[in-house]
């Protein structure tokens, strides 16, 4: 088209709706040995293990419905054959073809020549955007199919002993345990050839096998205190420690101290403190950059900048988004279509390294013997954290803050001022894998456990058990330091959408002879979808009702049944009411996104 103002963007449901289909094979097999002595010179109640594992995961992922760009292209420059030159006068033709027919040569997008007879220009198919149909007849020639095949592999041997040294003092034996461990892992992926032809998927691209080795040793030691004292029916600490030899990321070393204490026989408490490491993963170092289009809210707008309330985002988006030499009057000229770009690995990524403690208080009362209820505080930070930041929040990272994010921006950037009306647009973006600064995390973990026979209830009559339980968190405080250049400023994400203040779950199973039924039910409370703040004069860009997810619910339903001593019949409904999460919720991992189902099941045992 002549005019470059004639801009037109389109996804048309003739084509399909993109979908991929993942087939995943895991091989792993298991062996070893395990023995003990009751004295090995000095050391007691000897026990030890040596055992290997051997795993393979193959995966395929097909997207049966993958456009070529070039013949999408060719097949909507679609024009009146007026001389028929390919025929009949006044049939509708690919350009393409007629340009051919002329003696015309047709380049694809690198510049290579087709030759007169190729596929992609004799078999063009016209097609019409406007409507629905219009790509009925075209669909096989645009589409095509892209597979990916995966394949990731472990080796695992690692050995360990354990047992008693000396009684000191009365309180028990000194314990202590010593081990070691050699892990490699490798991973590998081969995508469909599909030569020079452009497509619009998200599959990765070809990755030959690398991988990774570690080796490591380990040690654990147990002192007892006290036992059987005034206010000490058991007193003891403990420490552990680990040397990591990584052949990535070199060498690490985790330690930590454990305590417990057990005033009385109603109540214990226990404690831990631990630095700790974890190293990136094959997918976070390796994995081949996929093409991903999601739709972005660029901060640089001027609308986008007049509806944010916060003052100080808004004045540092003005400020560096001059600094950008984005002038004041850009208005993102696609605000509803999705951005392209790439997301995949980084094989620069450090480990994550975290610091914890934990305050535990276990109670089990003796006027209620069945009644058993846990209580663990927990805080944890961790530095050099890996996480995928997303285009948008990229986008946000670059302009927000007092000073121009040059990480975030770089990972962002713009089409050209000589871009015509797409000038500044948000193109070709980079998602993936980052070491930022630190994430912190306060809560409390809760469990409560009773179980009881109702047949007591009425006479001792024979009615089965009934096994209640409740197991949840109350999270405290939740914090993202996701600024390379400001570490200190805190986002605050409790409460956001994957982190809600409080959830639990229920249990009530009865059982009776080999029969088991259980109800279980999930509760999460509500959780933020949309920063309310950031609205600004637009008021009515959502119903207050999508301002956060609602208080969501889950139950299920399930049974088992033992048919042998090694093999049982299982099955129920999972979402029994069919529960949905509020509809601007997406896809997020907390809710179940497949409604009511049934599945059934048997398992045995050799």
């Amino acid at each position: 088209v002549a005019d470059a103002r004639a801009l037109m963007r389109v996804f048309s449901y003739d084509l399909g709706y993109r979908p991929a289909i993942a087939d995943r094979n895991t091989t792993r097999f298991v062996g070893g040995f395990r023995g003990d002595f009751d004295t090995l010179a000095f050391v007691k109640d000897v026990s030890w293990e040596l055992g290997y594992t051997y795993g393979k995961m193959k995966a395929t992922n097909t997207e049966p419905e993958t456009i070529d760009v070039e013949r999408y292209a060719y097949s909507i420059d679609a024009v009146v054959d007026t001389a028929g030159e390919l025929g009949r006068a006044g049939a509708v033709v690919c350009r393409v073809q007629l340009l051919a027919k002329r003696g015309v040569q047709i380049k694809n997008l690198d510049g290579v020549a087709y030759t007169a007879n190729d596929p992609t220009i004799a078999n063009c198919k016209p097609s019409r955007v406007f409507g629905t149909g219009g790509f009925a007849d075209s669909k096989d020639y645009i589409l095509t199919k892209l597979v990916t095949k995966e394949q990731n592999e472990q080796h695992d041997v690692r050995g360990f002993a354990s047992g008693n040294l000396w009684d000191f003092w009365g309180a028990g034996p000194i314990g202590v345990a010593i081990g070691g461990e050699y892990r490699k892992e490798e991973t590998s992926a081969d995508l469909t050839d599909f030569g020079d032809r452009v497509l619009f998927g998200n599959s990765g691209g070809d990755l030959a096998k690398v991988g990774f080795d570690v080796k490591e040793a380990f040690g654990e030691l147990r002192l007892p205190l006290l036992k059987d004292k005034f206010l000490a029916e058991s007193l003891e600490i403990g420490g552990t420690y680990r040397y990591s030899d990584y052949s990535t990321i070199g060498i690490t070393k985790t330690w930590g101290v454990n305590g417990s204490w057990r005033p009385v026989r109603d109540i214990a408490f226990r404690f831990t403190y631990g630095k700790a490491v974890r190293a990136p993963t094959l997918t976070e170092l390796y994995s081949p950059p996929f093409d991903t289009f999601p739709s972005l809210t660029d901060p640089c707008s001027s609308p986008v900048i007049a509806g944010t309330t916060d003052p100080r985002i808004r004045n540092n988006r003005i400020k560096n988004c001059a600094l950008l030499g984005i002038p004041t009057t850009y208005v993102d000229p696609n605000p509803t279509f999705s951005n392209n770009g790439k997301s995949g690995s980084n094989p620069n990524l450090l480990p994550e390294k975290s610091t914890s403690h934990t305050i535990s208080a276990i109670i089990t009362p003796r006027w209620a013997p069945r009644l058993s209820m846990i209580f663990d505080y927990y805080d944890i930070k961790i530095t050099n954290a890996i996480s995928t930041l997303s285009a948008q929040t990229l986008a946000n990272l670059c302009v927000d803050e007092d000073a121009l994010n040059q990480t975030a921006c770089a990972a962002v950037p713009r089409r050209p001022a000589s871009a015509g009306p797409a000038a500044y647009e948000i193109d070709g973006f980079i998602e993936g894998p980052f070491n930022f600064a630190a994430l912190l995390s306060r809560g409390m973990d809760f469990t409560m456990r009773y179980n009881f026979e109702p047949g007591d209830l009425v006479g001792g009559k024979e009615w089965g058990r009934l096994d209640l339980g409740v197991t949840g968190n109350y999270l405290i405080r939740r914090q993202n330091f996701t600024n390379p250049t400001l570490p200190g400023l805190a986002t605050d994400i409790d409460t956001t959408v994957n982190n809600p203040r409080v959830r639990f779950r229920t249990t009530a199973t009865w059982s009776k002879g080999p029969l088991a039924l259980t109800w279980r039910a999930d509760y999460q409370t509500a959780q933020e979808l949309f920063n309310y703040r950031l609205v600004g004069a637009n008021v009515d860009s959502r119903q207050q009702r999508y301002f956060d997810t609602g208080v969501f619910v889950q139950h299920d339903l399930s049974f088992r049944y033992d048919v042998t001593e090694k093999a049982y019949i299982r099955g129920g409904v999972n979402n029994v009411l069919g529960a949905e999460p509020n509809i601007q919720t997406g896809l997020t991992d907390n809710f179940d996104l497949f409604g009511r189902r049934v599945f059934f099941g048997m398992n045995m045992r050799f």
